[in-house]
């Protein structure tokens, strides 16, 4: 017997409950190391994620099978049994009726050559400068960015590096990070480079397609609002209970 696999590489993974990057970007404690950093990365969401692994799972079990490798490799949407208990903001967002949802998840699919063997990255467009889109830009200085905030401040790369040199030091001989622990000189390095990958293989013969990132953040936001509703409604419950209970008293 032989055992057959396929390597996903995805790029930073983030959404629903992504401690790091939504948390940067939305923020009120948001920096950015260097000013206009024109550098690129690899981001993908984790709903694509997570259906590309499925995808590639149906494509090494069932090979021939091109139903259910078009099954798999349906996109995700909000439940439409689930619209009347979505908060607005949810229901506003129609993926179905988004010209670039459309665009890219109403062509036919078509598989070319196996999986089993093949390495797939798995990231949004190469060609998205994504840190300059959540950050802003330079101009004009402190542009609101693609997520509605405005960058709160900026560091030059000389500080980032003696912050993550300090950071590292300390966790070193004490044993905890006096600063955020995800500062390190490597981190600092990172964001200077450009982390492109092509992600022609897993379209072609994976057949996965990312969702557009703008609809992605617009999902986001939605989902983000909602949270924070559900959690002002549920304290404001909270609260009448327990001015009501000190009333009996």
């Amino acid at each position: 017997h032989v055992l057959q696999t396929v390597v996903l590489r995805p790029g930073g993974i983030y959404g629903p409950g992504d401690r790091h990057l939504v948390d940067l970007v939305t923020g009120a404690r948001t920096v950015y190391i260097g000013h206009d950093n024109p550098k690129k990365t690899t981001l993908v969401w984790v709903r694509d994620a997570a259906r590309a692994h499925v995808m590639a799972l149906v494509r090494l079990l069932l090979p021939q099978d091109l139903h259910a490798a078009a099954e798999a490799a349906q996109p995700w949407c909000f439940p439409r049994a689930d619209r009347d208990r979505l908060h607005p903001l949810q229901a506003a967002v129609q993926l179905e009726e988004d010209p670039d949802f459309v665009r890219v998840f109403n062509t036919p699919l078509v598989l070319t050559g196996k999986v089993a063997g093949k390495v797939f990255h798995l990231t949004h467009d190469v060609d998205l400068p994504l840190y300059r889109i959540m950050s802003g830009g330079a101009n004009p200085p402190h542009k609101m960015n693609i997520w509605g905030m405005t960058p709160r401040s900026y560091i030059p790369i000389w500080l980032a590096m003696a912050l993550g040199s300090f950071n590292e030091h300390i966790t070193k001989v004490f044993g905890f990070a006096p600063l955020n622990p995800a500062l390190t000189r490597a981190s600092a390095q990172f964001v200077l480079r450009d982390a492109i990958f092509s992600i022609t293989a897993a379209q072609q013969v994976l057949g996965w397609q990312p969702t557009p990132f703008l609809t992605v953040v617009r999902v986001i936001l939605a989902e983000l609002e909602a949270a924070k509703a559900a959690k002002a409604s549920k304290a404001a419950k909270a609260s009448k209970a327990s001015m009501g209970s000190k009333k009996e008293r």
